[in-house]
Formats: structure tokens, sequence, C-alpha cells
């Protein structure tokens, strides 16, 4: 993790505004060899019942030629997995966590060639012999990060009014939105709640990668799930297309092409924009996301009509009260817990009530189109 930068001279250099990301990449070939000495986990073919016979492939060919036959077999370093089953060997990676440790920053052109490299190196040191830069991708996902003026909750009617061409939409918790079919998906998500509950980071991780985790970072990832689509919407074919000059200029040109005519259209209509004000339903609706069904409704009348707003008053903070709490010799364990709760709840409240005051979803969408087309 030496190459963690601070978040205030990063961004002096690179406005998360204006940053298109290379995140996921996968790689798949047929073409290739595993050394014995391939750190690699084989498991067994699984059982069929109805025939008492074991379901096993051929996987690979090892150093003495030998035709290796199994369920599937697999590889999980620091840098990236290898998965390997009847159709070929596929290989997962994102160079913004080999370089960073962490997606949440982007490499640039240079450093995504130096991370593939070092994954190129590691797959021949490690046993796994193929031609890396003739590997096809078989999946790349782009992604903008941008900070919005509202917290993620606020453009909730927003996420929901939009469609995709040829698209299902798709509500995924309450945090993020999803336009997919089989061959690709355009997902919208509140970044730092995916930190929290995906990634289960607490306050020495975003201290230590230098993330304000009370900011507003939305994310807007096109995935492009299949070989196919990765050749007709983005013109590349292989892993050696990311050593051209000017690969990320030519990505960064395709995603705002492609997320605007797929979701976020120019010029859209602002009647297809259906805008219905947050209600009660909504609220109960986030409560029952955010917690187990038995605790929603008590935390509900709790924090709607229980005086929650008389507490901070009287302490100042939460922070206080859970000082006051310790001090009065309340085991730490239930402090957390109590207090998870509360925290979670006021998030929910606070960012209903600026719901309510942002009443102009045009606008609201002309802020994010902005912001995902900027060049």
């Amino acid at each position: 993790m030496n190459n963690i930068p601070l978040l205030g001279s990063y961004l002096t250099h690179h406005s998360i505004d204006w940053f298109v990301m290379i995140d996921k990449i996968v790689l798949s070939t047929k073409d290739f060899q595993i050394k014995d000495f391939a750190p690699l986990t084989i498991k067994p073919g699984s059982y069929q019942y109805d025939t008492s016979e074991v379901r096993e492939f051929e996987l690979f060919h090892n150093e003495r030629d030998d035709i290796v036959r199994a369920g599937n077999a697999f590889y999980n370093s620091e840098f990236y997995n290898i998965d390997i089953n009847a159709k070929g060997l596929k290989v997962t990676l994102n160079p913004n966590r080999i370089h960073y440790s962490t997606n949440y920053y982007s490499v640039d052109e240079k450093q995504c060639k130096e991370a593939l490299s070092k994954v190129e190196r590691d797959l021949q040191e490690k046993g796994f012999l193929m031609d890396f830069k003739d590997t096809s991708l078989a999946r790349i996902d782009i992604v903008k990060q941008i900070q919005t003026e509202h917290p993620f909750r606020a453009y909730t009617p927003l996420y929901r009014s939009l469609s995709g061409k040829r698209m299902k939409s798709r509500e995924l918790g309450t945090t993020t939105y999803n336009y997919g079919n089989q061959s690709r998906e355009i997902q919208c998500y509140d970044k730092i709640v995916q930190l929290v509950d995906d990634k289960k980071f607490k306050d020495e991780q975003f201290n230590y990668f230098g993330i304000d985790r009370n900011s507003n970072i939305a994310r807007c990832e096109l995935r492009e799930k299949k070989s196919k689509p990765v050749l007709r919407d983005l013109n590349i074919q292989h892993i050696s297309d990311f050593y051209r000059s000017g690969i990320f200029e030519h990505l960064t040109g395709r995603y705002r092409s492609l997320v605007s005519d797929l979701v976020f259209k120019k010029g859209i209509d602002e009647s297809q924009l259906k805008f219905d004000f947050v209600n009660e339903i909504e609220l109960l609706q986030a409560y029952k996301s955010a917690f187990q069904a038995s605790d929603a409704i008590g935390k509900y009348i709790i924090f709607q009509f229980g005086g929650l707003d008389s507490l901070i008053e009287h302490y100042g903070s939460i922070d206080n009260f859970r000082q006051s709490l310790l001090d009065a010799g309340f085991a730490r364990k239930t402090v957390y817990t109590i207090l998870n709760g509360l925290e979670k709840g006021l998030s929910i409240v606070s960012d209903f009530r600026q719901a309510k005051r942002t009443s102009n979803i045009p606008m609201l969408y002309s802020e994010l189109y902005d912001k995902l087309m900027a060049a």
C-alpha cells in the first residue's frame, strides 16, 4: 500500500468529477499451459445423482502434456483471480487496486500499463503460461465517479424515473440502481455506502486512504459483460489494446456516447422524468431496507415521532452521547450496536429531508448529466 496518495494532493491533479476509470477487466483464453508448481486449487466434479457419475471436464494440459480433468480450478492472488473451467481460463483484475490497493482512485494510462505488466510477470513466475497480450477481453467495466451536490438518496426519484434502452431497471437496496441486460448494464450507486457495506471500511480505512466518508460520491459504471459487446461497443478486443497510446481517451469517448445513448439521454423531454415527492411510504421502505423487519417499524416510530432531535440538541452530537454512555459504564459493544442504528436512522432522515427540499428533478438530471459527460 505504498502508493496510496493523500486525498488533498491527489485531487489537486485529478478532480474526481472529471475522471473516467478503467475498473474490472476480465481476460479469457483457451491457449494456455499450467506448470506443475503453479499454486492452483483443483476442485473435483459434481456428483450427478441421476446417473451416479461425477461430472468432470478437460481443464488443461500439464507439463507432461497430460490432460487434467476436474470440475474446475482457481487461484486467487493479491492482484488478480484465475478461474479455469471447460470453456478455458479467465483472469479477473482491477488496475486501480493493483496500483492503489483500492478502486476509489484511478490509474492513468501509464500506470494501467504498468499494472497489466505486473500481472503478466506474476502469471509467468507462478507457472500460468499464456500469450498475455493476445488474451481476449471478456468483460470491461468503465466508471465515472462524481461528487454530487446532494446525498445519493436525494436523487432517488430521479433514478427511479430513468429507464435504459432495451434494458431492465432494478432497484438494489436504497443506494443502487441498475439498468441492464445479459450483454451490458449501467449501474449507479453510492460509493461511500458501498465501501462501508461491501468493503467493510471503517474510520481507519477511510483515514488511511484519504477518503472523506461524509462526501457525496456517486458512481456510474458501464459494464460490457461479454466479448462481442466489448468489441462492438468499445472497438477493442485484446489486452494488447490497452498498450496503445490514447486508449483512455478513446474509452472515455465511448463511455460518454454509450451512457448518454442508453440511459442519460441528451435533451431528454422533462415529461419523461416522472417526479413523485418523497413521501412516508418511501421513507418506510428506506427503513425496511436498512433494518430488519422486526426493527424497522420501531425505528421509524422512534426517529420520526420520538424526539430524537431533542436528544441531539441536549448532547450536542452523537459522539457526545456515545462518550456519556461509555463514562456511565455501558459496555463498548452495547454502545456501538445501539449508536450504529441511531446513526443509520439519522442518515435516512437527513437524506429524505434533503430529498423533500430538492423537488426539481430536471435540475438534478442536468447536474448528473453534465458531470457524467464532462470532458
